[in-house]
Formats: structure tokens, C-alpha cells, sequence
């Protein structure tokens, strides 16, 4: 038996057993084999054969693995206490670093703590035992099901063999290929799910030496005093579905640390006892909770963003597929090692190393979001760090700005006050060289954040060629090459560039060009929430703006004058045109309710996607002489396409252009981009837009 040192071990010791076992009944069927010149008589001969050999199977696997099964279960006592032994010992480290950063705390006296102490070995010793016990009862169905599987196979081969298997070793193959699958799956869970030893023990053990570990921090918490925990929030991880509404939340411990119902109520914390009982620290969770000490750990920070939720849910996703590809291939190793048919076994090969494959692609997806997320903790700290050092900055500049004003403007500085400002002065230098380092360490960092992300989508043949900026913040990568892949992956088609270049984009987020099929990026891009505030002050700009001149009102009265006038008949000529496009012009003006249609910078990016959709719709798309849907949005090609309200139609593709946004009506290319901008972010507009927008996706796409 392999040396057991942690659960992995007792995991990987079950699963050997469970494999030998299996083995020696294949071994058994091979040393069998039936004659295949009489297969009446020898069949009933392997059979009788077979039944013996059963017996001493039987017997041979309860002396062999009677032992094994007693070692293992010794171990596993060993280190359910040895996890207690060490929650104590890493608990009172952290209680005493608390102290010493000024946590008032002070050991309980011994009088007070002797049953609680006593009640904590009663419940150790009583989680072990149970623990155990529940092995024992394993081991013994382990066992058991391993003779029943060999009988039924000395059954079920000759079944197979007298419906037509060809040999002996299809028959066997057949009789074994549904329990190999499967394996010893002895132990059946509440809800019906059927699990090998293997998988129980190592679920079983993992909650039992979590459980120990836990109770060994509450141990010490109760000896400082101390009741209130937190459940940590994990950096790089990502927390179980089921914990997800507790983490970053402080809680009273009762179930450990001592903690009371009073204590919780005084609090306003919720008891952990609560939490348990709604699905933390379900089996095989993941999560944990340290010792929370008010004023001295930092602030509570359990809230998720929706980004972050499908984050959790996602990776959850990607792990339960890598858990399954990797159920999979060993499923068909053991196919592989068990069949006596060379065909099967190379059937089962093939199958095995597709898995292993999937497995590894998984595993490395997953490996590569894991790298991400370090680097976007590194630069997130990076920035809280110059957000300090800022402030740091700005308070030092402050004093050394009033110093000077007295030691050299006012000539009233002190000794000690000109002694302060050289002080100042070396200290303002000091964190402007500290502030220096770190911006570039962040630049840094995000390069090769972008950098990862540029070769994922050159790679994956999204993008031919792909440039980001170095000042893009991790998350501002993450969405654009989010937006990029779902456009992708619903359109089939990509531009064949995507780069950074504030020089191409004039007054803008980004732009399309629409000869070397490109699209543009700005600074805009490094900072989306300094952006996102622009564009809340823009939209608010035109309210202001529409509030305070009473545009609608006026726009409402010039519409209604021309009505007027355009309802008789008597005027004609140059008046009623006036009055034409006095009337076009109050539309457009009434249908206005924003500025554009982006609220982010990723919208901005959609937009310019629009673009080249609408010029890739079209064979001519370069010259533009023949612009797809020219006609049905009303443009009016003169030097270039736009919109000119002289012309009935013009005016009419205008006003309806304007209901999707003031953007919208500049011209009917933005007319096209903003509709279908508009359309991905599931809005409804004007209908004949809509049509040209669809039928243009149509003529462009691959996909449909």
C-alpha cells in the first residue's frame, strides 16, 4: 500500500484497491479462457470453474485487503486530529499578530474554559469515530459488491456467448463493460447518486478534516474570547455556487468558537450556525472563514458585481467539464487495461486519449484564468497602493506649499519650520520616485495582461492582427475581448484589425475605416469608468440644454405653425416648402431623447462594428458608389452620403433616423450603425431601419 500522508492519499489508496480488485477478476477470466471447439460443454465447465475460483477470490480479498482497510483507517484518525492539532496552532498565531497590532483581547481564564474544552474533545472524538465507522461500512460494501460483480459476470459472459459473441474475450468484454464503466460503486447517497469508495472517502475525509480544522481555529478563538469570523472572499479563486450569498460576510460563530444567539443579536452579525444550515461548508466546499477583528482586519467586501457572478459561475462551469473529461478517461484507461479483445482495447485507446485531451484543454483554459485573474489582483492593488501614495503626495505638497509661503515669502519661518520644509521637500521626492516605480510596474503588468489577450484572439482566428493599448486596465481588456469573441461567434465575420491609435480617432471613442477594414481605438479604452462619466455628462448636457432653452415646447409650436400652413392649399411655392422643412425639422428636434445610443465603451465598439457590417454588406464597399440600403434610409449621395432635407425622401429617412438618437440623424452611415447597435442592446427600432440593418447581416455574414 502507497504511504498515506494527507486526503489525496487516502483517496488515491481506495482507488488502487478498488483498480486491483477489478484486475484480479480479469486475471481470473484470462487464466479461464473457454475452449471455443465445444462451447456447450465448456462453457458449462468455465462456469463451474469460475464458481470456485470465486470462493477463493472471496477469501483471498478479505485477508489482503482486511489489513489494508485497518492501516487506512488508523490514518485517517491521524489526520482528522492532526487538522485540529493545526487550526489551533495557525488560529493562535493570527489572534496573537492581532494583539499585537492592537486588538484588545486576553486569554479566558481556565475555570471558565475547562467544559468547553471537554465538550470540543467529546465532539472530536465523536467526528472521527463517526467518520470511521461510516469507512468500515465501505469497506465491508466494497468488498461485497466486488463478489456479487464477479458472479454476475460469470453469468452474464456465457449469456452473451450463447446470443452470438463471436470469441470468449467479446463475451467477457461485454459481460464487464457496464461494471468497468461504472466501477465499485458501493455507497448510494440520499438523492440516489451512486459513488465509488475512492470518491466517498475522499469526500468524506476532506469534511471531516475541515470540520477538525475549523474546530480547532474555534478552540483558540474561545480561549482568546473572540466569537465573530468572516468567510473569505478568495483572490483568484472563485467561490461554491452555494456559498456564493456568505462570503465577505462577518458572522458570530456558534457552532466552534462559542459564540451566542445574544452575542449575535448585539452584533447585528448573523450566526454561522444559519449559514450552515442554508448549504456553507456543504461536502467538498472550498471556502473558509478567519477570525474577524473588528478595528483591526479590513472592512467586509462580500459584494459581487454581475461581471464577477458569471466569473463564478463560468469557471464552476469549466471545472465541473474538466471533472468529467477526467472521469472519462479514466473510465476508458481502465476499458483499455481491462479488455481481452485487441479490437476493444484499441476502441477503448482512442476513446481514452480524446478525453485526455479534452481534459488538458480544459485544464489549461482554466490554468490561463487563473494567471489572469493574479494579474488583475497585482494591478488592483498596484492602484490602491497609488491611490495612497497619491494622497500621501498631495498632503505632503500641501505642507511644504504652506512652508515655503512662510520661509521664503513671508520671511517668518523658524529654524524647525525651515528644517521641515528640506523635510517636505525630501519626502515629496521620496514618494514621487515611489509613485514613478509604480506606474510603471503597472504599465508593465498590464502589457502582459493585453499581451495574453492579443495572441488569444490572433490564435483562436478571430483577428488577423490586434493592437491594445499598455493602459488598458485588465477588466477594460476582458470586456473588449469579450465583445469582440460574442460578435464573433454570432456575425462569423471579424475585421481583419483591431488597433490602438489615438492618431486615427479624431473627437471620437473609435472608428471603422472603411478602406483598409479596421477599426480604431482610443484612449478612451484605458479608463471605461472615466468614459461612462462622459457619457453621463453628455446625455445630462443635452437635457440641460433642452430644459433650459424649452426646446420641446418650441419644437411642438413650429411643428403645429407648419401643419398649419401646409394644410392650405393656397400656399404654394417657396412658402410651403419653408414650411415643409420647418415642420421636418420640429420632428427630428421632438424625436430626440439622447445623444447616442453607447452607454460604455464597449458600445462604441459595437457601433463600429455596425460599420463594417453595412460595408461588407455591399460588393463596392470601397468605392462607395453603390452603399447597400442608400435608397430605403433616405440618403442622398453628393461628394459623400448624407442626409438632405430638400428632398422629400431625405427628410423622411432623417426623422426616422432621429428617433433612434441625435447621432443617428447626422448621416444615414451612423443612421445604420447606431440602429444596429440599438438592435444588439435589444432595443425596438423604426421598422423599414430595422429591415435594411437585418437583410445587411444577412448579405455580410457567415453565420445567420
Amino acid at each position: 500500500m502507497a504511504k498515506i500522508n494527507d486526503v489525496y492519499d487516502i483517496g488515491a489508496a481506495f482507488e488502487a484497491i478498488e483498480n486491483e480488485l477489478m484486475a484480479s477478476m480479469i486475471r481470473n477470466m484470462k487464466r479461464h479462457k473457454a475452449e471455443e471447439s465445444d462451447e456447450k460443454m465448456q462453457w458449462s465447465m468455465w462456469q463451474t470453474e469460475m464458481l470456485k475460483s470465486l470462493e477463493k477470490y472471496k477469501h483471498d480479498n478479505k485477508k489482503k485487503y482486511g489489513k489494508q482497510f485497518k492501516d487506512i483507517n488508523a490514518k485517517i484518525s491521524g489526520l482528522i486530529a492532526a487538522a485540529n492539532i493545526e487550526g489551533q496552532m495557525e488560529q493562535e498565531k493570527k489572534i496573537l499578530e492581532a494583539i499585537r497590532k492592537g486588538f484588545p483581547a486576553k486569554r479566558v481564564t481556565k475555570g471558565g474554559m475547562v467544559e468547553f474544552f471537554k465538550l470540543n474533545d467529546r465532539k472530536l472524538e465523536a467526528l472521527i469515530k463517526a467518520t470511521t465507522d461510516d469507512m468500515e461500512k465501505a469497506e465491508t460494501a466494497v468488498l461485497r459488491m466486488a463478489n456479487d460483480q464477479y458472479r454476475k459476470i460469470i453469468y452474464n459472459a456465457q449469456v452473451y456467448a450463447n446470443t452470438g459473441a463471436a470469441t470468449y474475450e467479446t463475451a467477457v468484454d461485454m459481460a464487464t463493460k457496464d461494471f468497468l464503466k461504472a466501477g465499485l460503486n458501493c455507497i448510494q447517497y440520499a438523492n440516489g447518486a451512486r459513488h465509488t469508495i475512492a470518491d466517498y472517502a475522499d469526500m468524506a475525509i476532506r469534511t471531516a478534516s475541515k470540520r477538525a480544522y475549523l474546530q480547532g481555529e474555534g478552540v483558540k478563538r474561545q480561549e482568546w474570547g473572540v466569537h465573530t469570523v468572516i468567510i473569505n472572499k478568495r483572490g483568484s479563486g472563485c467561490p461554491c455556487p452555494l456559498c456564493v450569498p456568505f462570503v465577505g460576510k462577518v458572522m458570530v460563530d456558534d457552532v466552534w468558537s462559542g459564540g451566542t444567539r445574544k452575542e449575535a443579536s448585539e452584533t447585528g452579525y448573523k450566526l454561522l450556525s444559519e449559514a450552515i444550515a442554508a448549504g456553507l461548508y456543504h461536502p467538498r466546499c472550498r471556502d473558509s472563514h478567519t477570525t474577524y477583528f473588528p478595528g483591526i482586519s479590513p472592512p467586509p467586501d462580500g459584494k459581487f458585481t454581475k461581471k464577477e457572478i458569471k466569473e463564478i459561475e463560468k469557471k464552476n462551469k469549466q471545472e465541473a467539464r474538466q471533472q468529467y473529461a477526467e472521469r472519462q478517461e479514466k473510465k476508458y484507461k481502465l476499458l483499455t487495461d481491462m479488455a481481452l479483445d485487441g479490437e476493444n482495447e484499441k476502441k477503448y485507446k482512442i476513446k481514452q486519449k480524446k478525453w485526455h485531451r479534452q481534459g488538458e484543454v480544459i485544464k489549461d483554459s482554466i490554468t490561463v484564468q487563473d494567471n489572469r485573474n493574479v494579474i488583475k489582483a497585482e494591478v488592483a492593488d498596484a492602484y490602491r497602493r497609488q491611490n495612497s501614495l497619491e494622497e500621501q503626495l498631495r498632503k505632503v505638497e500641501e505642507t511644504e506649499h504652506a512652508l515655503t509661503q512662510k520661509v521664503y515669502f513671508e520671511l517668518t519661518g523658524t529654524p524647525k519650520e525651515i528644517e521641515q520644509l528640506k523635510q517636505a521637500s525630501e519626502q515629496k521626492k521620496a514618494i514621487g520616485n515611489l509613485l514613478e516605480d509604480l506606474k510603471n510596474q503597472i504599465l508593465n503588468k498590464q502589457e502582459i495582461y493585453k499581451n495574453v489577450a492579443e495572441k488569444r484572439l490572433v490564435k483562436d482566428g478571430i483577428l488577423e492582427n490586434v493592437k491594445f493599448s499598455r493602459k488598458m486596465k485588465p477588466e477594460a481588456v476582458d470586456d473588449l475581448e469579450s465583445t469582440i469573441r460574442n460578435l464573433h461567434e454570432k456575425y462569423g465575420i471579424m475585421p481583419k484589425t483591431v488597433v490602438y491609435s489615438p492618431v486615427k480617432v479624431e473627437n471620437a471613442t473609435a472608428t471603422y475605416n472603411w478602406i483598409d477594414d479596421t477599426i480604431y481605438i482610443s484612449n478612451n479604452f484605458n479608463d471605461p469608468d472615466k468614459y461612462l462619466e462622459q457619457v453621463r455628462k453628455s446625455e445630462h448636457s443635452l437635457v440641460e440644454y433642452n430644459e433650459h432653452y424649452d426646446i420641446k415646447r418650441k419644437a411642438e409650436q413650429r411643428h403645429n405653425e407648419a401643419e398649419k400652413i401646409l394644410a392650405d392649399k393656397s400656399v404654394k411655392g417657396y412658402e410651403r416648402e419653408k414650411a415643409r422643412i420647418q415642420k421636418v425639422e420640429a420632428e427630428i428636434q421632438l424625436n430626440e431623447k439622447r445623444t447616442a445610443v453607447r452607454e460604455n465603451v464597449t458600445d462604441c465598439f459595437v457601433h463600429e462594428y455596425g460599420h463594417f457590417i453595412h460595408r461588407h454588406a455591399e460588393v463596392d464597399y470601397v468605392q462607395k458608389k453603390s452603399i447597400y440600403g442608400m435608397k430605403e434610409l433616405g440618403g442622398s449621395l453628393s461628394g459623400d452620403w448624407k442626409y438632405d432635407i430638400n428632398k422629400h425622401y431625405s427628410a423622411k429617412g432623417k426623422v426616422e433616423a432621429s428617433r433612434i438618437s441625435r447621432y443617428a440623424a447626422e448621416n444615414p452611415y451612423e443612421t445604420f450603425a447606431e440602429g444596429f447597435l440599438a438592435m444588439e442592446k435589444g432595443e425596438t427600432i423604426p421598422e423599414q431601419i430595422a429591415k435594411i440593418i437585418n437583410d445587411a447581416k444577412n448579405r455580410a455574414c457567415t453565420k445567420k
